[in-house]
């Protein structure tokens, strides 16, 4: 489970860098001289820039490719309340080591800032959710302004 974890997570962060490098390339290509490009340039900036949820997703995948797999462990937790007689509740996962990762000097103020705020580890499931949130937000707003860019070429397309 572990190894598996650890696979995906190292998945998660290559293939979050591969979704920002294609969607710029095809945005330049084909929005580069556009009001479109300079709408997604500035939402890109506001968003992302010095979200540190966002620098930290993809500075960890520099980290993964070029230094290696975070320190992580597997936890198990359990919390039982006697007065309740419902039995005890457990809960496992996979967490990272926060002073393991702050010694590489790779991560930039705002992925070094989101990483000190975890405390002692970091939930992956907490920053994995946050990143898919914000990018697909972003992707359906993004999305809509190409739609409205095109919006009368869509119109006349219909009428054929």
């Amino acid at each position: 489970t572990h190894r598996e974890v650890s696979r995906r997570i190292h998945n998660f962060a290559v293939s979050a860098l591969t979704l920002v490098e294609h969607t710029r390339n095809f945005m330049r290509e084909n929005y580069g001289q556009t009001p479109v490009f300079d709408r997604y340039q500035g939402k890109i900036k506001a968003e992302f820039l010095d979200d540190p949820v966002s620098q930290f997703v993809q500075r960890l995948r520099n980290y993964m490719v070029h230094r290696g797999l975070p320190n992580s462990q597997m936890y198990l937790h359990m919390e039982q309340d006697p007065a309740s007689g419902q039995g005890a509740t457990f809960l496992t996962g996979v967490r990272l080591d926060a002073k393991t990762l702050l010694e590489w000097d790779g991560w930039g103020s705002a992925a070094r800032r989101y990483i000190g705020s975890a405390g002692e580890f970091l939930d992956i499931q907490s920053f994995t959710a946050e990143y898919t949130r914000r990018v697909g937000e972003f992707h359906k707003w993004l999305q809509f302004q190409i739609h409205q860019h095109h919006k009368w070429d869509l119109l006349w397309f219909g009428d054929l």
